[in-house]
């Protein structure tokens, strides 16, 4: 037998205001991540398979999660246009 239930929250004024600037900050880290990596990927795309190269060059490395961490929120915290950042929690981030 499977049950099925439904929630609903409802925010007060307030708390939809620092939701919405917490999933704000989320989106500009997830754009900035993805600014990061489609030029790599789509550099790695024209050089082809290793076995059958299209074009030369080495093959750029797509960054992992740590690396994404370290670069995209912990120093962007520190500039003056990611300034925000810092009022949002790390792990809604990450």
């Amino acid at each position: 037998m499977q049950l099925r239930f439904q929630y609903s929250v409802t925010l007060t004024p307030a708390q939809r205001i620092r939701a919405a600037r917490v999933f704000g900050c989320r989106r500009v880290v997830w754009n900035d991540a993805l600014a990061m990596q489609k030029p790599r990927k789509a550099s790695n795309k024209l050089l082809g398979p290793p076995k059958d190269r299209i074009a030369e060059g080495p093959y750029q490395s797509i960054p992992k999660n740590a690396e994404l961490g370290r670069t995209l929120i912990t120093a962007a915290k520190k500039t003056k246009e990611r300034a925000f950042l810092r009022e949002a929690p790390v792990g809604v981030m990450q």
